[in-house]
């Protein structure tokens, strides 16, 4: 039999249909739907930029736009860098905000010190200005004289993010 174009025998048809029907599908399966770009995982770190005091406590939260953090709840891919208090606690609402808690009782909070890192999943590669960071706590300082600031963010390793323990 013959296709209505005379052109071709109807047996090709269905070989060629399929062909671009897998096509379609393999290309629609490649990076996220709505033809967005693929998105990649970066390391934001924060620092603790002003103190007046060394810290034992310090809480503050984090507001963000332009991707994700990696994990939810408390179980968002954030760590306590080593040197940056004794323990810390990490809750990510999957809404734009994230809040973190570092207990210092030994190992106190000092200026200039870089106190966490988190991973981020974002389609371009975040900025500062991605993060607005809002100290809530900060014993024995007043919060309104504390400072903490976004100051790397880096497209990830392959390392693996956990709390840090000594």
């Amino acid at each position: 039999m013959w296709n209505i174009s005379g052109l071709v025998p109807e047996s090709f048809i269905l070989p060629r249909v399929a062909a671009v029907l897998l096509v379609a599908i393999g290309v629609a399966a490649c990076g996220p739907s709505g033809g967005g770009e693929a998105s990649a995982t970066y390391t934001i770190q924060f620092t603790l930029s002003a103190t007046p005091a060394q810290l034992t406590q310090l809480e503050f939260s984090v507001e963000y736009t332009g991707g994700s953090f990696v994990g939810s709840g408390t179980a968002v891919s954030c760590k306590r860098l080593a040197n940056a208090g004794d323990s810390g606690e990490f809750d990510d609402d999957d809404s734009g905000l994230l809040e973190v808690g570092i207990v210092a009782a030994t190992k106190k909070l000092t200026d200039d010190l870089a106190i966490v890192e988190c991973s981020f999943e974002a389609s371009t590669q975040p900025t500062a200005n991605n993060f607005d960071v809002t100290v809530d706590d900060a014993e024995p300082s007043d919060p309104a004289n504390v400072t903490v600031v976004v100051t790397g963010t880096e497209p990830a390793s392959s390392a693996g993010l956990g709390e840090v323990t000594e």
